[in-house]
């Protein structure tokens, strides 16, 4: 399990941020003066940021979009803080549904274990069958279908198109990962 720094209370977040979750927006709430610490200016973060759309965007790992927000010179990604400020969890990590780590809209959000959170990746960029699971092999002139499950490479077969290949790939995603299968 990898480790995650722990979310602040429920009613701590709560008196910081004001969730819509039909829109996926985060905005600062006017901070009551027991969140700031002596000589720090309650009056002029609050100026500053009350009613303000929380967090800032920028990329992790390179090429992964995600927003971040600071509270009390900690940083979390938002959607963790989204999902203790709705059930009180505070999760490992949290799930996008659609893959778009920028949609925060409750309905897309599901607390997970990273390795749960791992079966529903896109395609990767270095993919060059356009198949996830799929890849050509020259030596056969076929396409082989492979997934991985609970840390072992499962071979699934040699097809004549990759859609064939593709299509056993997704059959074998439905049954081992379930609702975090993602077919392509």
């Amino acid at each position: 399990m990898a480790y995650r720094k722990l979310l602040p209370s429920q009613a701590y977040l709560q008196e910081c941020f004001a969730y819509d979750p039909a829109t996926g927006e985060v905005r600062w709430k006017v901070r009551p003066r027991h969140h700031f610490k002596t000589g720090q200016s309650q009056a002029r973060a609050n100026t500053l940021f009350a009613g303000t759309v929380a967090g800032c965007v920028h990329k992790v790992r390179s090429s992964r979009l995600v927003r971040e927000v600071g509270v009390d010179g900690k940083f979390y990604y938002l959607s963790r803080i989204i999902v203790k400020l709705m059930t009180g969890v505070d999760a490992d990590e949290v799930d996008h549904i659609d893959g778009n780590p920028l949609n925060n809209v409750w309905s897309n959000l599901r607390p997970c274990a990273q390795i749960k959170n791992a079966k529903n990746r896109k395609l990767n960029v270095t993919n060059t069958s356009g198949y996830k699971g799929v890849t050509f092999n020259r030596k056969l002139g076929r396409h082989v279908a492979r997934i991985q499950h609970d840390g072992k490479r499962l071979f699934l077969g040699v097809f004549d198109t990759p859609e064939e290949a593709s299509a056993a790939y997704q059959e074998a995603a439905f049954a081992l990962h379930g609702e975090f299968s993602r077919g392509s």
